[in-house]
């Protein structure tokens, strides 16, 4: 009923890409970003759309720009890891997930995905290092707790692991 909604509008898209509706969420995001470029959920979400739809050039070159106005915007760099891991840039996925880490310390997600990488290249002393930094970062994060212990187990560390799986108990 409100069409000037941009947060209405991009909700609206979310809900139809959660229904299968590719196409209208598609549309919902670009109505969103056509009214106002600098919304940064619509610009997140169109992104998203497109690293699932495999157009990856679009949605580096969306993300891209919209670093220009805030460079460190950590929101913006995890989703261009997302975007380069799934376009086999591992590398430059680690690059953007270590630089978001590094400019905020209220979301592990960056670490999460970067252990999850390291894990994926069986890279598991880098992996267990990563985790052991991320759970001192966030002691009190469940899922940090059990990435350390899958990070462990992956490096043969069944005794820490364990301490690791009992501190994510008490959590």
């Amino acid at each position: 009923s409100d069409p000037s909604n941009l947060a209405m509008l991009n909700f609206l898209g979310n809900i139809k890409g959660r229904v299968g509706d590719k196409r209208g969420a598609r549309q919902a995001f670009e109505q969103v970003v056509a009214k106002d470029p600098n919304f940064r959920p619509g610009g997140i979400n169109l992104s998203w759309l497109d690293i699932e739809e495999k157009r990856f050039d679009e949605a580096r070159a969306r993300l891209q720009k919209m670093l220009t106005t805030r460079a460190d915007d950590p929101d913006v760099l995890y989703e261009i890891g997302v975007l380069e891991l799934r376009a086999g840039r591992p590398e430059e996925a680690l690059q953007h997930w270590k630089k978001a880490h590094e400019v905020q310390r209220a979301d592990p997600r960056p670490g999460l995905a970067t252990i999850d990488a390291l894990m994926g290249q069986r890279k598991p002393d880098a992996a267990v290092a990563a985790a052991k930094s991320l759970a001192a970062a966030y002691p009190e994060e469940i899922n940090v707790q059990l990435t350390l212990s899958q990070a462990l187990l992956g490096n043969g560390d069944t005794v820490q692991a364990r301490q690791a799986l009992q501190e994510a108990t008490r959590l």
